[in-house]
């Protein structure tokens, strides 16, 4: 995403309004240390992200003016997506070698919720995540930039 809002296009769908289901690996890590030593987890299933309700819109903005990005961001319909990307993988795919130019899977993320209920897991655990989503932002572009060097 990075290199794409930095000089390239990426896309949005339905203008970016689901739920992005972001989770910074330091809070991951967090809960996956309390599942492996708490017996309240012991055969539970459990949906983990971060708390708040960032949209992949906000998140894809923050993230290309964060980088001082250049690229550009087009916003599709789910439903041309959804059909361009079927198209692209199925009859461009068998003409074309490797992955499809635009996913199924990619617009199924971008166009559907990947914000499901942490309630159980926050009840559960008593965590609400140590690093908030600004603070896992910056960390992240961090991060970006020395690895994109």
């Amino acid at each position: 995403m990075g290199k794409e809002l930095r000089r390239g296009v990426l896309m949005t769908l339905d203008g970016g309004q689901v739920h992005a289901g972001l989770l910074y690996v330091d809070n991951l890590v967090d809960y996956l240390l309390w599942a492996a030593k708490s017996p309240q987890a012991l055969g539970e299933c459990f949906n983990v992200r971060d708390p708040g309700e960032v949209t992949w819109g906000q998140f894809i903005q923050d993230f290309k003016r964060a980088l001082d990005g250049r690229g550009w961001v087009i916003d599709l319909p789910f439903a041309v997506a959804d059909g361009l990307a079927h198209l692209s993988a199925g009859v461009l795919g068998r003409l074309l070698p490797g992955e499809p130019l635009l996913h199924p899977l990619l617009v199924r993320l971008f166009g559907r919720t990947c914000g499901h209920s942490i309630k159980k897991i926050q009840t559960a655990s008593g965590f609400v995540g140590a690093v908030p989503y600004p603070e896992a932002l910056k960390r992240s572009v961090q991060w970006f930039q020395i690895e994109a060097a």
